[in-house]
């Protein structure tokens, strides 16, 4: 952690373009691509296309989904505003 702590501290040192090189390299980092996960939401929009073509998926409008969504800023980046999700019928 005190090594963490030391590149944060030289980099609050750079230049604004510098610092920029940096963050953007960081997050370039972050949005690698990974094929577990890719297989896992190929899996998932698979169950979920067939659960609609058989009729098991309910279904809501665009108009619906927005006027029943959270429509605020979240307080935070990381945190998003509320969900709405299709459910299959019970």
């Amino acid at each position: 952690m005190e090594h963490t702590a030391q590149l944060i501290a030289e980099a609050l040192r750079l230049k604004p373009a510098e610092r920029f090189m940096v963050i953007d390299a960081l997050m370039q980092s972050l949005d690698a691509p990974n094929p577990d996960l890719d297989a896992v939401w190929l899996e998932e929009a698979e169950k979920r296309l067939a659960a609609y073509k058989a009729g098991r998926l309910a279904t809501v409008s665009l108009e619906d989904m927005f006027g029943e969504c959270e429509t605020t800023k979240p307080k935070k980046a990381w945190t998003t505003p509320g969900r709405c999700m299709l459910s299959e019928k019970i």
